[in-house]
């Protein structure tokens, strides 16, 4: 890990905001023509967002600095 990654516990605050960004994102991609590679990244956000959604609360999770 180097000098710009920290660690942050999960927690259940933080779990709803990287839940919201992901349906964020899941939402932009709606908007956009349904192709294989649009359904490709929408499984895999939600796959993604299922398997983060499950860590327990306290799991590390590294963050990075931006530009401090």
């Amino acid at each position: 890990m180097d000098n710009d990654t920290y660690i942050k516990p999960m927690t259940p605050t933080r779990r709803a905001e990287i839940d919201n960004a992901f349906d964020k994102q899941i939402e932009e991609l709606k908007s956009c023509q349904q192709n294989s590679l649009v359904k490709l990244q929408i499984g895999s956000l939600l796959e993604c967002k299922r398997i983060i959604h499950n860590l327990p609360d306290g799991f590390p999770l590294p963050f990075e600095k931006n530009g401090e």
